[in-house]
């Protein structure tokens, strides 16, 4: 990570508690809003919490002055991103403590984080699964879907996607 010490990404974790990789980038606004809400279920759902981004020294300097990120990990690496294709930040990759992918998607707001502990419950691999099964949750924003795209969800019955 940031400070030298070597993070270990999935596996089997002796801890017990699952594994959520939260994907962001330095400058952009949305993830500096959902990096709190991750910090928080961290501690209220026992997840180990790992931040990891990429881009210039410069700008995870500046991002670590401004947001206290405790005892959360944060590994630059470029390499994690493509490994697990994400295409879009914030995104979360959530590894159950046997170290398999439970869920994964796009994380605008607490309810995607907190969907995603949802998806992995009911066994479902993705947000788009998640939101497919919970229409009635949907307000007009972006959803997830399995490939990391977007597309606009809307309240009509039959509207297109």
């Amino acid at each position: 990570d940031y400070k030298g010490d070597v993070i270990t990404l999935g596996g089997k974790r002796n801890s017990g508690a699952d594994q959520l990789a939260l994907f962001l980038a330095p400058n952009c606004p949305m993830c500096n809003k959902i990096l709190p809400t991750a910090r928080a279920l961290a501690n209220d759902e026992n997840l180990d919490v790992v931040v990891i981004s990429d881009g210039p020294k410069e700008e995870h300097e500046h991002f670590l002055k401004t947001h206290n990120l405790g005892k959360i990990p944060y590994v630059i690496s470029a390499d994690v991103g493509m490994h697990f294709q994400v295409g879009k930040v914030p995104y979360a990759v959530l590894i159950d403590r046997n170290g398999k992918i439970a869920a994964k998607g796009l994380v605008n707001t607490r309810e995607h984080l907190e969907s995603l502990l949802e998806a992995k419950a009911m066994g479902l691999e993705s947000l788009q699964e998640y939101f497919e099964k919970h229409e009635h949750h949907h307000h007009d924003h972006a959803t997830p879907t399995r490939n990391g795209a977007e597309h606009a969800a809307t309240n009509g019955a039959g509207a297109p996607h």
